[in-house]
């Protein structure tokens, strides 16, 4: 009797010390700003330290006019293996162009790109894009 208490009290110490899911609004929030070149990526990497939901939103894009491409996932070497990607033009500036899950905590890369042949069939760009996005993670 004494053995089966003293395991279900260690199973309570262990679950307490286990936080659950973060909160959105105490999410990290991280800037990223680059620039990407015509049928190129541009990958950014950062630590998630917690459990909970991923927000990226791009917040700013010039010359623009242009459909970005991008991605969130885990590196790869020098890659970045998408687990999410979507395209974002500039109508789309400010809101969130990717949203999810994170179940496993370590490091995680978002990927910005000219979309020409991955996402879109269109013609690749002729100039360079500067942005500015955030990524909002646990």
């Amino acid at each position: 009797m004494i053995q089966r208490l003293a395991v279900a009290l260690g199973v309570l110490i262990v679950a307490a010390g286990c936080k659950g899911p973060v909160d959105p609004s105490q999410n990290k929030t991280e800037t990223f700003s680059g620039t990407v070149q015509p049928q190129n990526i541009d990958v950014r990497n950062f630590e998630i330290q917690n459990l909970g939901e991923i927000t990226i939103a791009v917040t700013a894009l010039t010359p623009g006019n242009v459909a970005l491409g991008v991605a969130y996932g885990q590196p790869s070497g020098a890659n970045c293996f998408p687990q999410q990607q979507n395209a974002v033009s500039n109508t789309n500036i400010g809101r969130t162009a990717l949203s999810g899950q994170i179940f496993i905590k370590g490091t995680y890369c978002v990927a910005v790109f000219d979309p020409s042949g991955v996402l879109l069939n269109i013609a690749p760009w002729t100039v360079a894009q500067n942005y500015t996005l955030t990524v909002s993670h646990p």
